[in-house]
Formats: structure tokens, C-alpha cells, sequence
């Protein structure tokens, strides 16, 4: 038999709703039905940590597995020539540039490339532009 704590079950009745006096039944019934599903449950043999020395499945050796598999990619570059930096640009000019395909970034440094060679060339930049009038 269930025994109540008055306090506590007149607040349960406010804040809830809910009175459980005579519900004992209910509970019993419940503790039942769960004792006999454990009497009728059959039990699983334990699992063991032993290994078990299988013919057919032999554990992996260093032989098996051969050589390491190397990682994928470049890598770092061995003297590195180029400075990673942020430059912004027109949207239509990367556009441009990415729209050839792979290599955008080589692309724009071979332009960029191109347009300080041109410079050091010894041809003379002017500071100002001319504006053609049509």
C-alpha cells in the first residue's frame, strides 16, 4: 500500500489536477505485469572479452595491410614563391577569370604578370589618361 504525503498531494491536486490516493491498484497491476515479462524474458548469455583464434577470419598482420597509403595533393612547396594576400576585384573581372574554367588564380597572375613586364620594359607610363572624345 502506497502512503501519501498530505502537503504534497493537496498542492499536486492545485497545480495539477491530479489526486493519486486509490490509485494503488493500478501501480500493483503494473509491477505485475512487469515482474512476470522478467520471469519470461530468456536472458542472453554474456558477452566475454576472449578472442577467439578463427581459421577462416585470422587477424590483420603488416603483411596484409602493406604500405602505408600516401596522402593525396600537392603539399607544402619546398620554397615557396608566392604570398598568400586578399585583393579585391571587380565581380565581372573575377567573373571573367573564373569563367575560363580550373586556374582562375594562375590566370590572374600571369595578367598581372604580364601588365609589370610590360611596365619594366622601359615603355613610359603616363600618370594621367587621355580621354578620347568621339
Amino acid at each position: 500500500m502506497l502512503t501519501w504525503d498530505e502537503p504534497k498531494r493537496k498542492l499536486n491536486i492545485k497545480n495539477h489536477g491530479l489526486d493519486f490516493v486509490g490509485c494503488d491498484a493500478i501501480w500493483n497491476h503494473c509491477e505485475r505485469q512487469k515482474s512476470m515479462k522478467l520471469a519470461t524474458t530468456a536472458k542472453l548469455p554474456k558477452k566475454t572479452s576472449v578472442k577467439v583464434n578463427d581459421p577462416d577470419n585470422p587477424a590483420w598482420t603488416e603483411g596484409m595491410l602493406g604500405a602505408p597509403a600516401l596522402k593525396r595533393g600537392r603539399g607544402p612547396q619546398a620554397t615557396p614563391t608566392k604570398v598568400l594576400t586578399s585583393v579585391r576585384l571587380d565581380a565581372d573581372i573575377l567573373e571573367f577569370f573564373k569563367s575560363q574554367g580550373a586556374g582562375y588564380q594562375s590566370r590572374i597572375n600571369a595578367a598581372l604578370r604580364m601588365e609589370v613586364e610590360r611596365n619594366l620594359t622601359g615603355r613610359p607610363r603616363t600618370t594621367t589618361r587621355r580621354r578620347i572624345v568621339v
